[in-house]
């Protein structure tokens, strides 16, 4: 069966976000690669020696409860992914996505958002919101994924999701709250 150009377009442009956002984006990791890494599914983490790794934020930071009262977008508990020091949390097969990453600083940050120009995609700045912040919105086949990113000292959080930018930012404030 032959697909749709608008869900091919859809597709492709859904494709260069969850890229974009699996790299492990930044100086401290070179894209595509899985420094560390351990896999894990329904909120478990390993490390690269099976156990929980020190120091990681894990999805239990990101309940599904949460985020779909904050999101107003109705998600299951998410799959689990283990990069070093970035977890990505993937509810309902990839629409909601949360990433942590605790080892970042303006210099990786500022990589990272090149990252999206690089994908055709553009970014605004957030002021006032952690040290820095900036959103972007893709549409393609009728279909908007907006994300936000926000960095406060070490940690950096990005959500990507159907939700408002305004919703997303909220979901950002209370997880910096607790990481």
């Amino acid at each position: 069966m032959p697909i749709s150009p608008t869900l091919k377009c859809t597709l492709l442009a859904g494709g260069a976000v969850l890229t974009l956002l699996t790299t492990g984006c930044g100086s401290h990791a070179t894209p595509g690669t899985a420094s560390g890494a351990g896999a894990t599914t329904g909120g478990a983490t390993t490390g690269a020696a099976g156990g929980a790794a020190a120091g990681k934020k894990t999805c239990a930071a990101a309940p599904a409860s949460m985020v779909t009262a904050t999101l107003g977008v109705a998600v299951a508990n998410p799959d689990e992914t283990d990069n070093g020091s970035v977890t990505m949390c993937s509810y309902g097969g990839g629409t909601t996505i949360v990433r942590f990453d605790t080892a970042t600083n303006a210099t990786s940050f500022a990589v990272e958002k090149q990252g999206f120009a690089t994908q055709g995609m553009t970014t605004t700045d957030i002021s006032g919101f952690g040290d820095e912040a900036y959103s972007s919105i893709l549409s393609a086949g009728g279909i908007t994924t907006n994300t936000v990113v926000v960095r406060k000292g070490s940690v950096e959080v990005l959500i990507s999701s159907k939700a408002t930018i305004e919703q997303e930012k909220s979901l950002a404030e209370k997880l910096l709250a607790v990481l």
